[in-house]
């Protein structure tokens, strides 16, 4: 898996993220539907990284997930406008107070309650919890994440 997960980030292999979208799709599309999950909102990389990187490996994971679950992704819900050092190659502490204070929330529809977060990778959980703070602080009821795999990739 680390080795998959680098080739998506950093040798631009994004054709291998539709496999483990259909896969995540088959294994918890019960679950999404029983949790009347609203839409699906990929974690943001600061714009700066996606220039250099060309593309946000979650908002593909986001767009096929979409395809599968029938759930629509709102990619402009979440906002991250701290430009944060990668966490790979960070210590757990240094890793847990990176994002503070990087992530914010705009044009949050209303009517969304319960949300699905995507991102590639989950090592101490500390970008699903500055995301799910912001997305709690905003109105959001419930939020729920997948990622494609869990530990360091570092």
């Amino acid at each position: 898996m680390k080795h998959i997960v680098l080739k998506i980030k950093y040798d631009n292999k994004r054709e291998y993220i539709e496999g483990f979208a259909k896969l995540m799709a088959i294994r918890y599309e019960k679950f999404i539907k029983v949790s009347n999950i609203d839409c699906i909102i990929p974690v943001p990389l600061h714009s700066s990284r996606k220039r250099m990187r060309g593309f946000n490996q979650s908002d593909i994971l986001a767009k096929y997930l979409s395809k599968y679950l029938d759930l629509p992704v709102f990619f402009d819900c979440l906002c991250r406008v701290k430009k944060t050092k990668d966490q790979k190659g960070l210590n757990r502490t240094e890793r847990l107070h990176n994002l503070d204070n990087a992530f914010t929330v705009k044009k949050m529809r209303k009517s969304l309650k319960n949300v699905l977060v995507v991102d590639d990778v989950y090592t101490t959980g500390t970008t699903i919890e500055k995301c799910a703070k912001v997305l709690k602080d905003s109105g959001i009821n419930k939020i729920y994440f997948l990622t494609i795999c869990t530990g360091s990739i570092s």
